[in-house]
């Protein structure tokens, strides 16, 4: 499409802003170093999301890559509802989709009165911005009793916390 001498993207088909790919890189190197490991990885089929998985995904280690449509603009609750239905054997996921679902989704399975880092809730509370990876520890006996207030924030980190490189 194109208006004028303007090309119109669709937002499913969006790029990465190179903010947004400094961003994933920094990301990557963290998690690299920190020497992340998923058994599942969820990501949304929008073309910025891939972007970004493409660029994390040397630097992680995973059992099994979910690429799904129905996590591209999906509400908190479909979220919700598509972690519970994960096989109670999934230890962990990691959800590479958008906002405002991941922010929501953070603040519905975050306990305050549990987390211990302070710092990380007060950073989470304020802005959840692009390229924040929010680390929460379940509560749960399996993934059919996700719920309100299930988890802790173990940490979050922003993007313009991490080395530039």
């Amino acid at each position: 499409m194109s208006r004028g001498d303007e090309t119109v993207v669709n937002d499913h088909d969006r790029q990465l802003s190179s903010r947004g790919l400094k961003a994933a890189q920094n990301l990557a190197q963290h998690l690299r170093k920190t020497q992340f490991h998923s058994t599942l990885v969820l990501c949304s089929t929008a073309n910025r999301a891939r972007q970004t998985l493409d660029l994390i995904e040397p630097a992680i280690t995973y059992k099994d890559l979910f690429i799904e449509k129905e996590l591209y603009l999906c509400s908190t609750e479909q979220l919700m509802s598509r972690l519970r239905m994960l096989d109670h054997d999934i230890g962990s996921a990691l959800v590479i989709a958008h906002n405002p679902t991941l922010e929501y989704a953070a603040h519905y399975l975050i306990d305050p009165e549990k987390t211990q880092d302070k710092r990380a809730l007060r950073e989470l509370n304020a802005r959840y911005p692009t390229g924040a990876l929010a680390e929460i520890q379940l509560r749960v006996h399996g993934w059919k009793e996700l719920s309100a207030c299930c988890g802790e924030l173990i940490s979050f980190v922003l993007p313009r916390d991490l080395p530039l490189e």
